[in-house]
């Protein structure tokens, strides 16, 4: 579900569960496969303590009492909305559509305003992915930490190993940021491993570009980061800084504005921030999810119910790529379809058990993104399609601008 989408769900909430039914509701929502049985068993009862209390309730006749049963039943619907896929708010509109018209038109009034409110507020580029990764608790702390940034030099570094999925955290903490304190605007930059001066005056060049609405091009450094530092002055600003690899870099892109850097390496910030400088804030996401996350992450991939067996085989793949987000949504994509083949997880175990095949060794502390490691869970992937969609792939595929996975790797 996209941002201004999710957000008009929130925003329409009380509308909703002051009108709607949701027996209608959930039952249309589970045939067109948005929510599950398991979904629809919550939704209808809560948490399973809940459930008697729930049964005695469906029995009253006081209006008042079933009222408010009816409104809970809402909010858990919609608390589940919010946790799956794009298509989600798109299928809601149509079930709207023919029993709640007004509501309908309501949700689509909502995001039209919101797109407009935020169409100069945030930045386009910010990765977007259908399934996000989310860290509730790493999302609230790092927004914390920006909230208490002051003036002058700030800047909050988001710290993890390879693919720990830093920038989808980044991504995910100012994109649903709904009461942000940079107001005049958030702006995204993919800084990469720059490898000469070159890619570096790029780089500036394009922050110039996102910041002050116009291009140009400067004949040094100091100038384009003087001219990106005025553009910012006395802004309300958030810098995204996505994937910094050194020191040298990170100095060019002190323009005085708030900083978020996301980067494998602590030490990103020498010659910018003192090491424990109040205005520095170091977040450690650390390896891998944890057993729970992982399941978590993985299994919303899936569309059907995963049985006990296959949910246990689930875990030890976890386990096996050791919660790593980036392997786990390969597996996820390569399963959506058949999450309830036992044998297929199975399969896929089996081939990260074999020491020829395995596609995740443990994470790298080297300077360089070994992609050999996971290279065997990509080929499985690509083999699954069929030969028609494989020869497309082999003729053109387009990799977007933040792709963490270089297409010389696909083809290697």
């Amino acid at each position: 579900m996209k941002q201004n989408e999710r957000q008009a769900l929130i925003n329409c909430k009380y509308n909703l569960m002051r009108d709607i039914q949701t027996e209608y509701l959930a039952d249309e929502l589970c045939e067109r496969d948005v929510i599950n049985y398991e979904d629809k068993n919550y939704i209808w009862f809560g948490n399973t303590f809940d459930q008697y209390c729930h049964s005695i309730l469906d029995t009253v006749t006081d209006s008042d009492l079933r009222d408010q049963k009816q409104r809970e039943r809402v909010e858990r619907l919609i608390e589940v909305l919010l946790k799956k896929n794009t298509d989600c708010f798109d299928q809601l509109i149509e079930v709207l559509s023919s029993a709640y018209p007004w509501l309908s038109m309501k949700l689509r009034d909502t995001v039209l305003q919101l797109d407009l409110m935020s169409a100069d507020k945030i930045d386009r580029c910010i990765p977007f992915q259908e399934r996000n990764l989310v860290r509730t608790e790493v999302i609230v702390n790092v927004r914390n930490e920006l909230r208490r940034l002051g003036c002058g030099k700030k800047c909050v570094l988001i710290h993890g190993t390879i693919l720990s999925g830093k920038t989808v955290t980044a991504a995910e903490v100012v994109r649903e940021w709904t009461d942000s304190p940079f107001t005049d605007g958030i702006f995204w930059l993919n800084v990469g491993k720059l490898e000469n001066a070159l890619q570096v005056m790029s780089k500036l060049e394009e922050l110039y570009e996102k910041v002050s609405h116009s291009k140009c091009s400067f004949m040094d450094f100091p100038s384009a980061t003087n001219a990106i530092r005025k553009c910012v002055a006395n802004r309300r600003t958030l810098v995204v800084l996505d994937d910094v690899w050194n020191a040298k870099d990170m100095k060019l892109f002190n323009i005085g504005c708030a900083l978020l850097v996301t980067s494998q390496h602590t030490n990103v910030l020498e010659g910018m921030f003192e090491r424990h400088s109040p205005n520095v804030s170091f977040v450690d996401i650390g390896t891998g999810l944890s057993q729970d996350d992982s399941l978590a992450f993985l299994t919303s991939w899936i569309r059907a119910e995963l049985s006990d067996e296959a949910k246990n085989v689930a875990q030890e793949i976890c386990d096996l790529v050791q919660g790593n987000p980036f392997c786990l949504a390969i597996i996820g994509n390569y399963m959506e379809s058949d999450g309830d083949d036992v044998n297929k997880w199975q399969y896929l175990k089996n081939k990260l058990t074999d020491d020829n095949s395995r596609p995740f060794q443990g994470y790298s502390t080297s300077d360089y993104y070994d992609y050999s490691t996971i290279k065997p869970l990509i080929e499985e992937r690509f083999n699954s399609f069929e030969e028609e969609t494989q020869d497309y792939l082999k003729y053109f595929i387009a990799f977007p601008s933040n792709a963490k996975v270089p297409s010389k790797v696909i083809f290697h």
